[in-house]
């Protein structure tokens, strides 16, 4: 490994025992090879850390941290790297082997840039794949320029997931990195202020794999945070900003919020977040159909739910 790998990827570890393995395989099974793998155990109490420390590379450095939550994990990765470009990949996902490959032709041909990103696949717990939907794309060969990032992710598939995208250091030191402190959506007010901030040069083919086997396993979801920091985030940033379809991409955030709280049975709260996408946008047939939904009887939103089939 050179004195300052091309590119540094950083990946947070916590009790990712079952899969972090593969993950690191498929980083060093890279077609492209001038890289360093920072792995950020943040307080695990399995042994996952313990077997990538059985791997003999002298690309990959451990550093251990005391429970932080993952923002703060990819937060000391940054600091700790030492390429020009950082790439992310959690502990439960892979690349494919020429992904790093693909984000180099990316750099060399998208000068301007400052983010780069892959298309990604998902992946269940019974191995079928699902290929998201990207639309308005306003390029039409394999690869080009997300010319308005809100655009396309308020009518499709997010172009921008955690596994697939590579971010010049210089753009995450800008922006102060992950925000801390959020147990789930930190990484759209990433991509919002970096989409803000930066070009993104994008490629149409899938070179990642989001495995949704871990999160197969949970009965019910979580239940979303209050207060609600990325609403209040999104708040801030559209008070400064009036970027075409930025509010259509808020509103986004807000669905999720409603999703969830119509399957946990909280209709009060699922209306209070239909609300506020009223506030940003016209809503969809679909979030009319959530909307009704929250007045419905706990057990016949159970009976829909476990009717509904494939993905999201």
């Amino acid at each position: 490994m050179s004195e300052r790998p091309i590119i540094s990827i950083v990946i947070p570890v916590y009790n990712k025992a079952q899969s972090v393995e593969k993950s690191i395989r498929s980083v060093l099974n890279q077609t492209f090879k001038d890289f360093e793998v920072i792995v950020v155990d943040d307080g695990s109490t399995d042994n996952g850390v313990a077997e990538i420390a059985k791997i003999r590379d002298n690309r990959i450095r451990i550093i251990s941290q005391e429970n932080s939550g993952v923002s703060a994990a990819r937060n000391r990765g940054i600091t700790e790297s030492r390429g020009e470009t950082i790439a992310f990949l959690d502990a439960d996902d892979q690349w494919d082997s020429d992904y790093l490959e693909a984000i180099m032709l990316l750099i060399k041909t998208q000068t301007d840039c400052k983010v780069f990103a892959t298309g990604y696949r998902f992946k269940d717990q019974y191995g079928r794949i699902a290929i998201p939907k990207i639309i308005n794309l306003s390029f039409e060969g394999s690869h080009g320029l997300l010319e308005n990032y809100f655009r396309i992710a308020s009518g499709s598939h997010p172009p921008l997931w955690t596994g697939s995208v590579a971010v010049r250091k210089e753009a995450l030191l800008e922006i102060g990195g992950f925000p801390t402190g959020i147990g789930m959506g930190e990484d759209l007010i990433t991509w919002t202020e970096l989409a803000l901030r930066n070009k993104i040069a994008y490629l149409k083919e899938a070179k990642a794999t989001y495995c949704l086997a871990s999160q197969a396993t949970r009965l019910t979801p979580s239940e979303p945070e209050n207060p609600d920091r990325v609403g209040l985030r999104f708040k801030e940033i559209l008070n400064t900003h009036s970027t075409p379809y930025l509010q259509q991409y808020a509103a986004l955030w807000h669905k999720m919020r409603m999703v969830t709280f119509v399957q946990l049975n909280k209709g009060k709260d699922a209306r209070r977040e239909f609300h506020r996408i009223r506030s940003l946008t016209t809503p969809s047939v679909k979030e009319w159909v959530w909307l009704t939904l929250s007045y419905l009887p706990e057990s016949v939103v159970r009976f829909i739910m476990r009717s509904r089939s494939g993905f999201k």
